[in-house]
């Protein structure tokens, strides 16, 4: 199949959850009030978990660096190429 087909479904679903969400906020009614906490609590889980990703990737990142030769320990911590020094 096509390589772009499972992203291409992915965002024809999640625009279909999305207007479902959506009309349910819209009707109103004891549902409603527990979709939007639902929603507020997917969001925030949502954040904690970009973030802790972007932390991780941050990591890996500058471990695989090598030691600048440049610095000649004029700093106190080590400096990485591609980084300034501190």
């Amino acid at each position: 199949m096509f390589p772009w087909y499972s992203s291409a479904m992915l965002a024809l679903e999640s625009n279909h959850v999305i207007g479902l969400r959506l009309t349910k906020l819209a009707l109103g009614g004891s549902g409603a009030g527990d979709e939007a906490n639902l929603m507020v609590a997917e969001k925030i889980a949502a954040t904690f978990e970009v973030f802790q990703t972007l932390l991780e990737g941050w990591k890996h990142l500058h471990r695989d660096r090598p030691l600048s030769r440049t610095c000649h320990g004029k700093c106190h911590s080590p400096c990485r190429i591609g980084l300034p020094c501190r």
